[in-house]
């Protein structure tokens, strides 16, 4: 079975398991998940919003870093 996590910014107006979360990179609240990589039988994805991913940074690969090395991916149940 695949385990799914994902990265996002913790923010105390939302719901830690809700839909709605904040944008990785302008911390704006929205909806929209992007696959990010999958390692040892887990799918790993993060939350952008549609401005940022206009911005391409979902291929950017120092983002990437950053995401990975500064917020840690959380599991949802």
């Amino acid at each position: 079975m695949i385990e799914e996590k994902y990265y996002f910014l913790i923010n105390k107006n939302l719901p830690k398991k809700g839909w709605l979360q904040s944008c990785v990179n302008c911390y704006s609240i929205t909806s929209r998940v992007f696959f990010l990589k999958h390692a040892d039988n887990i799918d790993y994805y993060f939350f952008m919003c549609h401005e940022c991913k206009r911005k391409n940074l979902n291929n950017d690969f120092d983002f990437i870093n950053y995401i990975q090395e500064e917020i840690q991916p959380l599991s949802i149940e």
